[in-house]
């Protein structure tokens, strides 16, 4: 080892207890090489003196941690400046709800398939009679109800099926009538 000044790159620059690589001498804070106390030294969590500048127990948050005010984690309602859930509130121009099906349209077409299996005859008098009204009503709603494909097939089902009903009459009256008696 050589002595302090020298030219080896690998020496410590120490070469006995009381000399310095720069010549001067050690500083004179007894604290600046020991060793610091171990863990919970000093703690006021457990009655101890504060020690490192009066650091917070356990449980305490220091100061100055956490994000600007305002930027915390999102709550329940809306936000400044972002729109509400979509699917909420009015849309876009140029986009409306879908019309409401009228409930006359789906009683007449309950009622025209109904005529099949229940009372023919007054069934399907009845689906005709719910079919027009119901068609005057989507008429005048000015496009807020719908219906009026309900209400072509109850007219259709309701109409074979008084159709139907009267041919049978006609054969039942005709096949009496041409009964030998």
């Amino acid at each position: 080892m050589t002595e302090p000044g020298g030219t080896d790159p690998n020496a410590s620059g120490w070469s006995d207890a009381g000399s310095q690589p720069w010549g001067g001498q050690p500083p004179a804070d007894p604290s600046w090489g020991a060793t610091p106390p171990p863990p919970g030294f000093g703690d006021p969590a457990y009655g101890g003196q504060p020690g490192y500048g009066g650091q917070p127990g356990w449980g305490a948050q220091p100061p100055g941690y956490g994000g600007p005010p305002g930027y915390g984690a999102p709550g329940y309602g809306n936000q400044p400046g972002y729109g509400g859930p979509p699917g909420y509130g009015p849309g876009p121009y140029g986009y409306y709800a879908a019309p409401q099906t009228d409930g006359k349209a789906i009683g007449a077409l309950i009622c025209a398939i109904a005529a099949w299996v229940v009372c023919p005859f007054v069934t399907a008098v009845v689906a005709v009679i719910l079919a027009g009204q119901s068609s005057r009503d989507i008429r005048n709603s000015s496009g807020r109800l719908g219906g009026e494909g309900m209400n072509t097939a109850a007219r259709v089902i309701a109409w074979v099926n008084i159709a139907g009903c009267v041919l049978f009459f006609l054969f039942f009256v005709s096949a009496i009538a041409a009964a030998p008696g």
